[in-house]
Parts: structure tokens; C-alpha cells; sequence
């Protein structure tokens, strides 16, 4: 396989945002190859590809899932599934991938060459001629474009108040919830790192200015690149209203047809809303604030 030849599916949204059950459906689709949990545990191994083949092959079709919503098999430990595997991706780019936005990031001929080599032996090893895998956090168009120029993008969106509720309540964000958690030179202002030093008791609002920050740099940059036809919104929210709709959205966009393992996907998992609202989210005016920050920024 001619590295130049691969067409990666990337699938990118912020944090929490449904990101992981439509990865796991596009993902599971036979003719992709996926960035693995794995890749995860022993990212410079390119052999640990080949343990797709035990799990995917003439006889065994085992899908893995990210344990979220619907209960898994004992298998699903051990399956080879999807996985965001930021230890692979800080290997392969030399880079804080998972905080960073790498928008300022300018990589070299030979750079480019030596990544996507070591992305395209993922697909080598596991016999497959595309690549699929998702992020979450800052979209790196702009830098992943310079590597995968044929790539397309499916962005995930959901409403703030219930995203920026879901995301303040996961495990991994607690160390830094008072904080910035993802970073990038000249992408927050004075203004809003004065705003952040002010309101490190109230994470909502935090969360919210990345909400916006991400959202509104992921707009900038696929306008600066003139890419707008090889990025895909999606609606969380609409996905949850019309899965099947949805999917087969993100299949004609990225060329695939619907295969066995994405209906068998689908057939064995149910879709949630996970947008569960009381009276309010957080409190009335914690609400209207976080609500105005997330869509206009701080003011």
C-alpha cells in the first residue's frame, strides 16, 4: 500500500459530545482499519496490528465497544475496538496530541513522510486500504490536513449545557477542571486567561470558554484551509432522534456502503439520549452564563 494513497475517516468533537458510540458504528466497518486500544498499550509496536486479523477475519467477526451505556461481553476486555490511544498518536507526532490544538505546528516534507508512514503501517498490518480513528478535544484539522490531505472529517456537535455538564462529571477531567485542560499558543487572550484566573471555583464556566474556543478554532481553521467539503457536522442530538439517518450520512459522505458489521453493530446496542435535564443543568443563572460563554465566548 502507497502511504499517499490513505484516506482516513476521522471522527472529532469536544469532549463527550457522542463522539464514541458513532465511532464505534462508522468504525466497525469491515473495510477500515482503526487506530486500537492496542496501540494504546504498546504504541511503537506495529506488529499489535495483526491481532485485528484474530479477531476479524472468514470466521470470527468479535466488534469491541467502549463500556458506556450498553453492557459488553467478557471478550469486549480483551477485542480489538476502537480507541482514541494517545500514547500511539504522541509517538507518531512527537507531540502532546491529546491537550494540545497544534495549530501553530508547521511540519516538514520529511515530518510528514515519517508520520504518515507510521500511521499507514496500521492499515498495512491490519490488510485494509483506509484508516478510521477519532479524537476528541481540538480538531487538528489544520494539522492533520498537512498529513493526511485526503482525509475526511465527521464532527460530532452537541448542545453545550448537557455536553459541558457530561464532560465535568468523567474521571479524567477532575485534575484540571478549574484550569485550561487543552492548550495552544496565542489561541487564549489575555482577556481570557484573566477570565479563567478569576473564576477557578466555577468550572462550568471554564469549560465552557474551551467549549467555544474549540468549536470557534475547528470553524477558523477549516476556512483558512478552504475544506469545507471534506468535513461533515453531525448533531448529536439529531443522531440520537435518527441513528440510522445519521449513519447512513456519514457513509455516503465517506463513501462506504453499510456492511454486516455496522448493522450487527447497531442491532445488538441501543442508542441513549444522554441529554437527561431536570429543571435546570446547573442552576438558572449558572445556566444562562455557561450557555452565553459556550456560544459567544467571554465578552
Amino acid at each position: 500500500m502507497k502511504s499517499k494513497n490513505l484516506k482516513p475517516i476521522i471522527l472529532i468533537g469536544f469532549g463527550r459530545s457522542g463522539t464514541s458510540i458513532i465511532a464505534d458504528i462508522v468504525l466497525s466497518h469491515g473495510k477500515l482499519a482503526i487506530i486500537s486500544n492496542y496501540n494504546a498499550k504498546y504504541p511503537q509496536n506495529k506488529y499489535i496490528n495483526l491481532i485485528r486479523l484474530f479477531f476479524r477475519n472468514r470466521i470470527f467477526n468479535i466488534l469491541g465497544q467502549k463500556k458506556q451505556i450498553n453492557k459488553t461481553a467478557f471478550i469486549n476486555r480483551f477485542a480489538f475496538r476502537n480507541s482514541e490511544a494517545y500514547a500511539f498518536h504522541n509517538f507518531v507526532n512527537n507531540v502532546d496530541f491529546g491537550k494540545g490544538f497544534l495549530n501553530d505546528v508547521n511540519l516538514s516534507d520529511s515530518e510528514v513522510n515519517e508520520i504518515r508512514k507510521k500511521y499507514t503501517q496500521i492499515a498495512s498490518y491490519q490488510l485494509k486500504e483506509r484508516l478510521g480513528f477519532k479524537i476528541t478535544g481540538p480538531s487538528k484539522i489544520k494539522y492533520l490536513n498537512q498529513i493526511f490531505p485526503k482525509a475526511q472529517f465527521i464532527y460530532i456537535e452537541r448542545d453545550p449545557l448537557p455536553n459541558i455538564r457530561s464532560l465535568l462529571k468523567v474521571d479524567f477531567y477532575q485534575d484540571r477542571k478549574h484550569d485550561l485542560w487543552w492548550e495552544g499558543n496565542q489561541i487564549y487572550s489575555k482577556k481570557e486567561l484573566d477570565f479563567v484566573n478569576k473564576n477557578m471555583n466555577k468550572p462550568e464556566l471554564i469549560a465552557a470558554l474551551q467549549y467555544f474556543k474549540i468549536k470557534n478554532n475547528h470553524q477558523s481553521e477549516i476556512k483558512e484551509l478552504g475544506i469545507e467539503n471534506k468535513v461533515l457536522t453531525v448533531k448529536y442530538e439529531d443522531f440520537i432522534a435518527q441513528p440510522e439517518i445519521q449513519i447512513d450520512r456519514i457513509l455516503k459522505f465517506t463513501n462506504l456502503t453499510r456492511d454486516n458489521s455496522i448493522a450487527k453493530f447497531m442491532a445488538n446496542n441501543k442508542i441513549f439520549n444522554r441529554n437527561k435535564k431536570e429543571e435546570y443543568y446547573f442552576s438558572q443563572t449558572m445556566d444562562e452564563n455557561v450557555n452565553k460563554i459556550a456560544i459567544n465566548g467571554v465578552t
